[in-house]
């Protein structure tokens, strides 16, 4: 399959995987593996939180070291208010999906960082593409991808930047999506989310119970979202 190849000429001799266990992170770290680039998968979370006990299992399945990044919520709420400062927002949602990032950013020895972001917009994985018509998913997919390509991105090259790393995403790299692109947005959506994407990890020997795996945010499975909810509430009966 076409879109497997270019995935992995995508992929760097040497780089950190922000990686959570879910679909498109197991995709990209199994793609190293069979190319024997040296990567490193780091996940960020709260002690027992879902991404640290799946990425561990996840890790192991696909054959890749981990390396952990366990959080406390002093750590996160700190850390939020520094990274409100590198990307210029105290939006709570933005700053819980970017704060794993951040942490392997900050934490990788090595100087790449590959992330799986874009899939979500190719292969129509958020839940509120579920209940849409034929033509408002292609629009909407289409336009989430734009918005993510011409700005959304560069928030995260700047959170690697701040580091010293370079962003390294496959998803979004121009013959991807163009070969992505040839089908229309039910297609690559499929019955359920991102069915085209599961359908690319079969043929590349992924592991069903990684392709097959419905993996919560990165807010949410990190425990960060809580985390920060939970202070904001706080500080609002301190006003």
């Amino acid at each position: 399959m076409k879109e497997m190849e270019i995935l992995s000429e995508a992929i760097p001799e040497k780089s950190a995987i922000a990686f959570s266990g879910g679909l498109d992170s197991s995709l990209i770290a199994f793609l190293s593996t069979k190319k024997n680039a040296e990567s490193t998968a780091y996940v960020a979370g709260m002690k027992d939180s879902h991404d640290i006990l799946w990425a561990k299992k996840a890790s192991e399945i696909i054959g890749i070291p981990l390396k952990k990044i366990i959080l406390d919520e002093k750590e996160i709420i700190s850390s939020a208010e520094e990274l409100s400062v590198i990307i210029g927002t105290n939006n709570l949602v933005i700053l819980s999906f970017e704060l794993p990032l951040y942490f392997v950013a900050r934490e990788a020895e090595e100087g790449i960082i590959i992330t799986g972001q874009g899939a979500d917009e190719l292969f129509g994985g958020y839940k509120r593409y579920e209940s849409m018509s034929p033509e408002l998913l292609e629009s909407e997919m289409n336009k989430d991808l734009e918005d993510l390509v011409s700005g959304g991105i560069e928030r995260e090259r700047s959170i690697a930047a701040h580091f010293g790393k370079e962003l390294c995403t496959p998803y979004l790299t121009p013959d991807f999506i163009s070969s992505v692109m040839e089908k229309d947005a039910l297609h690559r959506k499929g019955t359920g989310r991102k069915d085209m994407l599961r359908d690319i990890a079969r043929g590349a020997g992924l592991a069903s119970a990684l392709y097959n795996k419905q993996k919560k945010a990165a807010q949410y499975g990190s425990g960060i979202m809580k985390v920060l909810k939970k202070h904001k509430k706080q500080k609002e009966k301190m006003v």
